[in-house]
């Protein structure tokens, strides 16, 4: 009972976020992290130590602990002396403002007033995927739980984008501020929509429920990918369509490389994936790439990237100071506020240089063998299914930030971090079945 209501309040607290522009405007924000605050202390005073799974990689915690320390880290005053060898020209901004400011002391960020406002982010962030895996840990003969709430967040603003199209809004944006930043959505959903519908399918050919009931259910998660699908389309984003293609084609690889007996799923959701791709081109990829990345800016916005990577290259310039730092150094068109460098990658490796993105490399690297750890040894088809629809929903998010600031956008970050969770709990709980350990007595 109490995992089904922190199930429920923390979709109502990511469908708040999602609601309010996708939880970029700071005051709503601020009521998104404090309902995450009282919910993860709701949960920690209701449960018992013994009842928190254990960490499936140790490695884990202590990367994750790493960066969110490495980040206050950037935010530390430390003497001119000190940051003339850490960071030059942090160290020449200090120099030249010391005789209006009259200080030898300055952190490594530049404005540590939004690193800060980042690293809190990073530990909403980091509540949602600890809830979810303690909530998919104990879900585990009905997996697909979770990953319900995702796909109805989707078809909502599915629904609200589309009506907006239809009636002549322009392209669907739902409730976010920008289409691409829907896109960003749907595309995670969009895998998990499909695999609902394929563990549909299976249930009806066990036969776990009465025939209508089966029909209901396969034709109702079917309806919810179509909308998606549709929703998608009408946003006319770019690299939300091909990211969604490719996501489509990653769920299908990962089933024929890892599934044993080949079946023929896989073969068909990487021909969806390229269909897909095919049919979206026309109605939207041509007439918006005509102009080229150069007409939008984004490949002056990254030389500019390049260039303050250049000046900060071991530490950074402090996380979420991308738009205070890259102002210098901006080729893009004159007067145009430079806010993001449009490829999250490039803007996190300057805002926390290559230190940062190592940390970050290493906990992505030991996530992700876990994940595919669990394609080579579960043998539950459901939770095979789920860890693949959330694998696939992460790449596609990943593949969006290649041209794209969708990390710096918090509801779809909170959804990364979602799926992160339904993945970590499976794992979590598989580990204990290799242990021979009970689940129930390890939760009770």
């Amino acid at each position: 009972m109490r995992d089904s209501l922190i199930l429920c309040l923390l979709t109502l607290i990511v469908g708040f976020t999602v609601w309010q522009y996708g939880g970029v405007t700071p005051q709503e924000w601020n009521y998104t992290l404090a309902a995450l605050c009282f919910l993860a202390l709701f949960r920690w005073i209701t449960g018992r130590a013994s009842s928190f799974i254990p960490a499936a990689a140790p490695t884990l915690p202590l990367l994750t602990a790493a960066v969110l320390v490495y980040v206050a880290f950037q935010m530390v005053p430390m003497p001119a002396v000190w940051l003339r060898v850490l960071s030059p020209a942090r160290y020449e901004i200090l120099r030249g403002m010391a005789p209006v400011v009259g200080s030898q002391w300055a952190p490594l960020s530049l404005a540590p007033q939004l690193t800060l406002a980042h690293l809190l982010r990073l530990v909403a962030y980091l509540i949602v995927f600890l809830l979810v895996r303690e909530i998919t840990f104990r879900f585990t003969s009905r997996i697909w739980i979770p990953a319900i709430p995702l796909v109805v967040i989707g078809v909502c603003e599915s629904g609200l984008g589309l009506a907006q199209s239809l009636t002549g809004g322009g392209n669907a944006a739902g409730t976010y501020m920008d289409h691409s930043h829907l896109a960003g959505l749907l595309e995670m959903a969009l895998p998990l929509s499909l695999v609902l519908t394929l563990i549909a399918l299976q249930r009806t050919q066990r036969g776990t429920s009465s025939g209508s009931a089966k029909a209901a259910l396969v034709c109702l998660a079917a309806a919810c990918a179509a909308v998606i699908v549709l929703a998608l389309l009408f946003t006319a984003s770019r690299m939300g369509l091909v990211a969604a293609a490719f996501s489509l084609a990653v769920l299908g690889a990962l089933e024929l490389i890892t599934q044993r007996d080949r079946n023929r799923t896989a073969m068909l959701t990487v021909a969806f994936g390229l269909i897909f791709l095919l049919i979206s081109a026309p109605l939207s990829l041509v007439s918006r790439y005509e102009g080229g990345l150069t007409a939008e800016g984004r490949i002056p916005i990254w030389r500019s990237a390049l260039a303050l990577i250049a000046q900060y290259p071991v530490f950074g310039c402090g996380l979420g100071t991308f738009v205070s730092g890259v102002q210098k150094y901006s080729a893009a068109t004159p007067g145009y506020l430079v806010d993001y460098a449009h490829n999250d990658y490039l803007q996190l490796l300057a805002e926390l240089g290559f230190v940062g993105m190592a940390l970050i490399a290493a906990f992505a690297w030991t996530a992700g063998s876990g994940a595919f750890r669990i394609l080579r040894q579960e043998s539950n088809p459901t939770s095979r299914l789920i860890t693949l629809g959330c694998i696939a929903s992460l790449g596609a998010i990943a593949f969006h930030c290649l041209v794209d600031f969708q990390f710096y956008i918090p509801a779809n970050m909170m959804v990364a971090a979602w799926l992160a969770g339904i993945v970590a709990g499976i794992r979590g709980a598989a580990v204990l079945r290799k242990k021979n350990i009970p689940i129930f007595n390890a939760v009770v």
